[in-house]
């Protein structure tokens, strides 16, 4: 426990939870790296810091963030967008939605492409026949996991169908 101004303050444990009790968590609001490292309880890296030392405050800091960030989307529904080279902004209510699915979208095509180099850049030479027929079907599965994440799918997804009128109520 600590005083200030001649109250008692609870200190809570671990640090990211002090953040959620200090932090200016009005939407717009930018939650810079200095003030995240002070609530975090972190050294900050400074330019001349040693690699390692540096190395192990950013861990500290990724882990103290990772926490903090879920923490405020579950318990307050509020998201942080980063900010490059300044901290966290608060999302307003507003955007969230929006915000959310095209992050969701963007990482979506982010592992669609690493698992689809992944499948087309295997060593065809070393399979057996059959491997190689089951290395067929999984570049078809992908490649139909790929279409539907591909920017005119997820426009034909987002447009309301039509129902056909033989089936439509």
């Amino acid at each position: 426990m600590s005083e200030e101004n001649g109250k008692d303050i609870i200190q809570l444990y671990p640090p990211w939870r002090n953040a959620i009790t200090q932090a200016d968590l009005t939407p717009g609001s930018l939650l810079t790296y200095d003030n995240l490292f002070a609530w975090f309880e972190i050294v900050k890296p400074e330019p001349d810091t040693p690699k390692a030392v540096s190395d192990k405050a950013e861990l500290q800091f990724l882990g103290q963030m990772s926490k903090f960030t879920e923490a405020l989307l579950m318990e307050k529904q509020i998201a942080l967008r980063n900010t490059v080279g300044a901290g966290y902004t608060v999302v307003k209510s507003s955007e969230q939605g929006q915000w959310g699915y095209e992050e969701c979208l963007k990482e979506l095509r982010r592992a669609i492409r690493k698992g689809r180099d992944r499948v087309i850049h295997t060593n065809l030479q070393t399979l057996t026949t059959t491997e190689r027929q089951q290395h067929a079907d999984y570049l078809a599965k992908m490649s139909a996991v790929a279409a539907l994440f591909t920017r005119r799918g997820i426009r034909r997804a987002e447009t309301p169908q039509e129902i056909p009128s033989d089936i439509a109520p």
